[in-house]
């Protein structure tokens, strides 16, 4: 329903002259972005910056409708993430693996949710201004079990309300960490 509401809203911009335009999100606002990105009618986006957004389940990466808008505009998507971050490997990407750019994450300890802050990417000062991105590295182990196990299980459980309870327990776990 939210991905339907962003869509709905970008549909309905009355732009001026139809200028060319980039959405961009953190989180499930990147999962929002890379959404319209895909599906907008009218508006012409020439760029989507996801910001550790996820991305699509199984059952909606196998629509005709989404493979076709995936065509027309996957090359136009891409996303920055933190080496920590543990979100945007859940779920199927819909950018391509040469437009993701992972950067060294802040020294964060042992806290694992404060991977996934969209600060994390920056390189900051004393006053916390933004002096740039922090320099690129690969995405975490962490982040790379992550994101097989949440694919294994939902390629084999069928139960829709075990595959939740498992995603729930798991964000659970990593806000406790």
């Amino acid at each position: 329903p939210v991905q339907e509401r962003a869509l709905d809203y970008v549909n309905k911009l009355n732009l001026v002259n139809n200028n060319p335009f980039t959405v961009s999100g953190h989180s499930k606002g990147g999962n929002l972005a890379q959404y319209v990105t895909l599906f907008a009618s009218d508006p012409v986006i020439d760029k989507c910056l996801s910001l550790d957004g996820q991305g699509f389940s199984t059952e909606a990466c196998e629509r005709t409708e989404y493979k076709e808008a995936l065509k027309r505009n996957q090359d136009k998507m891409y996303m920055i993430s933190s080496s920590g971050d543990y979100v945007n490997v859940l779920f199927n990407s819909a950018i391509l693996d040469k437009n993701k750019m992972y950067v060294k994450a802040n020294p964060v300890g042992i806290n694992v949710p404060a991977y996934h802050n969209p600060n994390n990417v920056f390189e900051m000062n004393s006053k916390g201004e933004i002096l740039g991105l922090n320099q690129g590295c690969c995405i975490s182990l962490l982040s790379y079990f992550i994101q097989d196990f949440v694919a294994y299980m939902l390629e084999t459980e069928s139960d829709v309300s075990k595959k939740q309870t498992v995603c729930d327990s798991l964000m659970s776990m990593m806000a406790a960490i």
